[in-house]
């Protein structure tokens, strides 16, 4: 039979494929155990290697707990984890499994049920007996191996626990207490059309058995007075599921509302050996029988959310730099990306190799090689300019041919014009006289056009060329060949299009993109490209302006070597391009391995000073008379400058102050960003705007949506200058994008504390890719977006210019991570040792006790590091980054840890890790952090940060008073840090609104994070002058998962809906994980 329904909640587990439900209520919260299926698609067999385990408050919105019970678990099992159920009783759970049993003394083999125990519904697990419950051997009834599937267990009213299971007939017995042995005898019958997996329940003083029957299956069931029968057959409550000859029933009360748990194969590429799980709303009849269950996608429907926006209660004004973009090169950005040079290694800088050419020679008679020239550009080699010490020589004695690819090909267009510069000379006595011919060539070696240069003498001179495609190809070649005798040396040989964005040497496509954004600033060049990781290889602007061949190229950060096509004077441009405020970030004195102190800050005091008079001063100034040289006389009225990138601590404090004071005694218009990083920012002079940076999963991104919600509006400014989702995203998936969204509108929403905020990093060259997720991806042809390009995209062309109130009231919740977990002990760059380590539960109760006397046998460790133990104390000896060991349960919830610690040597205080439950994670207390200048406390998704700092060789009473919500950290028995969560967002719809003075439109974004569709209802108060036409524009795909490629580039995208609406009232459905834009438009008077 086909599927009903609008909305397509059903099947409610999308990212695996998942059979045979066993649902249970634990904590108000609704615990599913399923088997996963990962049989190849068109295949015939069911391939099982687990039991995973999700978890939902609302039945719509569910978490993966991962799988923390196998077949391998088990060591007496074989394979294959079919259907299983767990229940609890007496503070444990109990986890019924049938898998196949290894041929042992123990069974012949055949199906099996086990039993597993834990202290937590999520695991971890271990064997309760070490043995099977039940054999195939203990069932005689039926002659196949599998007829002992399927358990499932029913405590009743008066305590006495039963097992039901069977394959072709149904098995019970009753249980002990400890619910791993059986009590009694085992015995058999056959309900009407029975075939497997029972599901047994109470309900108002009757019993209810319900089953798979017949097969294909449909699900029937019976009742009973008794629980021991006799069995009353009652009929059909499922046809048979779509696309799978299986399914499976599981019923539970949750909440006031009956449901039903089974599993069909519709997901795409599913089928009877690919099932997933589904959920619908059961019902009874007032003589208790069940009514039939209809198979739909619209499964359990979400909770209605009612959103209010006050359009008479005008807020704050929003900041008109609210959203703009940041710009660094990364991931090859600029080379061979926004910056369209098309040869690659253009002036033989990037190595002492021919890197990037390829060269040959008839006969090898001609060699190539890299010629360096000194420092101060004497022999053994003449340099182009002092600039580039580095050019190819060629001692030439035949023909010859060098042949360059460019960025992974070089792109050319049909009766497009290209510019070939390239600079030649000779040498003295060993002239070259013939020709050199310069072709541009396809994939295939088909002649796209050609030139000649000639004429070389012993001085460096430049030749030009201007060459248009005869054909379009994206995997063309430059070749430059010749047929003589004598030496040659090349550089700066460069390819370049004529066509660029406005003129400007930007790439068309590239800057069009970035200009889509809306962007009303631009901040440049970094990033930790201002820093650089020494002095040496830091970003200087003055080697960034002028001709191409005058600039320094610079080995950067990210561990290439960049011409500086894009320099300073180009940034200043492209900002003025894009309507955008320039935003220049400059070193502060510091580097990733250096620093310099106050009295060492002059040099860097006065390139800011030259930097703003570069971009602003008067033509008759030293540097605006070199701006007007370089082509832009007026000047670019820059406002905005950043002292430092993620910089912190004492040092960087003492030279924001002075470079600050230096700055406002001569510029006291600028507006000064200081970095807020590690916890603190420079307090002198007061900043006005501070730099905050986050990446992060979605989860922390939506459940921070509220975060600025409580900020101090008595501080500066916020700049959240870099903010993405990295991780849990694949390579930027729509869950990460909408994410995203969540966290926009509570900036949007508090946009009279964050003045700005730019997504990072903006480009990558999908060839060259150095960081996990970037907004806009390109080729050497071709590009895309990430869905959060579109959030970007949407918010920023959609920005009012007032804010208005909005109250969300109902709808879906966020389930928050359960807090839970072993404690740890770590390291970063330093050595530490640790002693009388003692983990208490609330109620008295020593989890954990450790006198460091023996081994650490039962400590996993993490990280490079050297673990010792000696005369009752546990040493890191090791000064490496990201040292940890961990020690006890995952279960563990509430606790107490209590120990001394002393930091010995190195950069850094020491860590106490709490509620882990992987090898890695940032659940801490780091105690004199980042350089032993913080004490950051990070609980769940939510951080706290403080100054703070220890002395090497004092030892330390800590002490951490852990509960699901909040931690308290003290030191020598004072209280020091608190940090909670119980300010984070628990709503999965977001939302912010604003009025649009310019158009007299009402902007309402919609932001719905949840797995499932949710109905809501807007309710515009106060609203006069509506015209009624109404423009969505919505942001959703067929997954949360969905991605864009080169190859599918809007393949989530956003689509606009025009609209009529009446009233002051808006009935909508937010699709699944997605963002809204409502425009309302109004008969106000556009200003």
């Amino acid at each position: 039979m086909g599927i009903s329904g609008l909305h397509a909640q059903n099947p409610v587990i999308r990212n695996i494929f998942t059979a045979d439900p066993a649902p249970m209520v634990y904590n108000d919260t609704v615990f599913l155990y399923a088997g996963q299926d990962t049989a190849a698609p068109g295949t015939n067999g069911y391939r099982m290697p687990d039991w995973h385990v999700f978890s939902s408050t609302d039945m719509v919105n569910w978490t993966d707990r991962g799988a923390p019970l196998a077949p391998t678990s088990f060591s007496w099992a074989a394979k294959d984890a079919n259907a299983a159920h767990c229940t609890y009783r007496n503070g444990k759970f109990y986890w019924y499994v049938s898998v196949m049993h290894k041929r042992d003394n123990n069974s012949n083999g055949g199906v099996a049920i086990g039993v597993a125990v834990s202290d937590s519904p999520t695991g971890p697990f271990t064997d309760a007996l070490g043995k099977a419950l039940v054999t195939n051997e203990m069932t005689t009834d039926m002659k196949h191996s599998w007829d002992d599937l399927d358990p499932a267990v029913f405590i009743d009213d008066d305590g006495q626990a039963y097992l039901f299971w069977g394959n072709g007939s149904c098995k019970w017995a009753k249980l002990k207490e400890n619910m791993i042995e059986i009590d009694g005898p085992i015995t058999t019958m056959k309900p009407q059309h029975f075939t497997e997996a029972p599901w047994v329940y109470k309900r108002n003083g009757l019993y209810y058995l319900v089953y798979a029957a017949n097969f294909p299956e449909t699900i029937e069931y019976c009742t009973a007075k008794s629980i021991t029968g006799p069995w009353e057959y009652r009929g059909v409550i499922q046809d048979r599921v779509t696309n799978s000859t299986t399914t499976h029933p599981g019923i539970i009360d949750y909440k006031g509302k009956s449901y039903f748990f089974y599993h069909n194969g519709t997901l795409p590429s599913g089928g009877s050996f690919r099932r997933s799980v589904c959920i619908e709303y059961l019902n009874y009849n007032a003589d208790g029988t069940i009514q039939k269950i209809p198979e739909t996608t619209e499964g359990v429907r979400q909770t209605e959310a009612n959103i209010t926006v006050d359009v008479r209660k005008r807020g704050h004004a929003i900041s008109p730099t609210l959203f703009g973009v940041f710009f660094e090169d990364i991931n090859l950005s600029a080379d061979g990306g926004l910056y369209p040079e098309m040869i690659r290694n253009r002036s033989f800088e990037d190595a002492d190799t021919l890197q990037n050419w390829k060269f040959s020679s008839a006969g090898n008679s001609t060699t190539a090689a890299i010629s360096v020239a000194n420092v101060h550009g004497k022999v053994p080699s003449i340099p182009v300019n002092p600039f580039n010490r580095k050019s190819l020589v060629l001692n030439v004695n035949g023909a010859f041919a060098l042949e360059n690819e460019g960025y992974w090909g070089i792109n050319v267009k049909q009766n497009e014009a290209y510019t070939f510069k390239l600079a030649v000379r000779t040498a003295a006595g060993e002239p070259y006289k013939e020709p050199l011919q310069i072709k541009l060539t396809s994939s295939s070696g088909k002649l796209l056009a050609s030139g000649v240069i000639q004429d070389f003498t012993t001085e460096w001179k430049y030749h030009s060329l201007h060459l248009t495609a005869l054909a379009s190809d994206a995997n063309a070649r430059i070749e430059i060949t010749g047929d003589g005798k004598g030496k040659l040396f090349l550089d700066m040989v460069s390819l370049l299009p004529d066509t660029t964005w406005k003129g400007h040497g930007m790439r068309t496509d590239l800057a069009a993109a970035m200009n889509a954004l809306n962007p009303k600033f631009l901040r440049f060049p970094g990033g930790c490209w201002v820093e650089g990781e020494d002095f040496e290889h830091m970003y200087k602007w003055k080697n960034t302006i002028g001709k191409a061949d005058a600039r320094v190229p610079l080995w950067n950060i990210w561990g290439y070597n960049a011409t500086n096509g894009i320099g300073y004077h180009e940034y200043l441009q492209m900002a003025e391009d894009l309507g955008a405020e320039p935003l220049f970030c400059i070193n502060a004195g510091v580097s990733h391995r250096e620093s310099v102190t106050a009295d060492q800050l002059g040099p860097w005091i006065q390139d800011a000073l030259d930097a703003i008079e570069y971009a602003n001063g008067p033509v008759n100034s030293v540097w605006g008379s070199i701006r007007a040289k370089n082509g832009h006389p007026a000047p670019f009225h820059m406002k905005y400058l950043e002292i430092g990138n993620e910089n912190f601590g004492k040092q960087y404090f003492e030279n924001y102050e002075l470079i600050a004071k230096a700055i406002l005694a001569k510029y006291p218009g600028m507006k000064l960003i200081a970095n807020d990083w590690s916890g603190g920012h420079p307090s002198e002079p007061r900043p006005e705007i501070i730099d905050e940076h986050y990446y992060d999963n979605p989860d922390w991104f939506v459940l921070n949506a509220t975060k600025y919600d409580t900020y101090d509006r008595k501080g500066p400014k916020v700049f959240v200058g870099e903010y993405a989702v990295t991780s849990n995203t694949g390579k930027g998936n729509l869950r990460g994008g909408i994410a995203e969204a969540a966290w926009m509108t509570g900036m949007e929403r508090n946009s009279d504390v964050v003045a700005m905020a730019a997504y990072a990093p903006l480009y990558c060259n999908v060839n060259h890719k150095k960081w996990p997720v970037n907004l806009i991806n390109f080729d050497n042809h071709r590009w895309y977006g990430l869905p959060g390009y579109y959030v970007q995209q949407m918010f920023a062309a959609n920005q009012g210019t007032v804010n208005l109130p909005v109250v969300i009231e109902g709808g879906p919740a966020v389930e928050l991570p359960e807090a839970s977990g072993r404690i740890g002990l770590g390291t970063w760059n330093n050595t530490a040792e640790f002693k009388d380590l003692k983990v208490i539960a609330p109620d008295g109760k020593l989890l954990y006790q450790a006198d460091f006397s023996g081994n650490l046998d039962d400590w996993t460790k993490s990280g490079t590091g050297e673990w010792s133990v000696q005369n009752g104390v546990l040493r890191q000896s090791a000064l490496n980054p990201g040292v940890t060991a961990y020690v006890g349960d995952t279960s563990w919830k509430d606790y107490t840890i209590s120990l001394k610690a002393r930091k010995i040597a190195g950069e850094n205080g020491f860590q106490i890790y709490f509620h882990n439950k992987a090898r890695s994670g940032r659940i801490r207390w780091d105690i004199g952090g980042y350089n032993n200048s913080t004490n950051e406390m990070q609980i769940g998704l939510n951080a706290g940060s403080m100054k703070g700092s220890v002395e090497p060789g004092r030892w330390y009473d800590v002490k951490l008073e852990i509960t699901a919500n909040t931690v308290k950290g003290y030191l020598d028995g004072k209280l020091v840090q608190e940090v909670s969560s119980n300010n984070l967002n628990t709503k999965a719809v977001c939302a912010s609104a604003s009025s649009d003075d310019r158009s007299g439109d009402i902007i309402v974004k919609l932001v719905n994070t949840a797995a499932s569709a949710v109905k809501t209802t807007i309710k515009l108060d106060n609203a006069t002058g509506l015209t009624g036409k109404c423009k969505a524009i919505i942001l959703t795909s067929a997954s949360p998962l969905d991605e864009n490629t080169l190859e599918e580039p809007v393949k989530v995208a956003p689509k606009t809906e025009d609209s009529t609406i009446t009233g002051t009232v808006i009935s909508r459905t937010l699709p699944a994980c997605s963002l809204t834009v409502l425009r309302l438009s109004t008969h106000k008077q556009k200003m």
